[in-house]
């Protein structure tokens, strides 16, 4: 419960995060902290870009008080898009093999 430089708790970051999501109804010292939060997270690669920012003609309706990035690029979006696919395709080839050698070992035994 540790207390940043707007006077808040963590947990109150996080319930005010969750319950304001109406723009007017959000306290500007937690709507500072959110998007100080996008900020670091687009610095540190670790932010999730926003397709409605970079796609839409409307831009985003959320605004600065959405959780995606309005930072990154749209070339940046898609090389983040493609990597996570490539991920996830890892994963699955993965746990094919693991299926593929545990049904081998089940013969294998069956077999003595």
């Amino acid at each position: 419960q540790q207390e940043v430089g707007d006077g808040l708790t963590d947990d109150e970051r996080t319930w005010s995060a969750r319950h304001f999501t109406d723009k007017d109804s959000f306290p500007d010292c937690n709507r500072s902290w959110l998007v100080r939060q996008n900020l670091l997270a687009h610095q540190n690669g670790t932010c999730r870009p926003c397709g409605f920012f970079l796609l839409k003609e409307d831009g985003c309706r959320k605004g600065d008080d959405g959780e995606r990035c309005h930072l990154c690029s749209l070339d940046e979006a898609r090389v983040r898009n493609k990597t996570a696919k490539r991920y996830v395709r890892s994963m699955k080839r993965q746990a094919a093999i693991h299926v593929r050698q545990a049904a081998w070992a089940e013969r294998k035994i069956a077999q003595w």
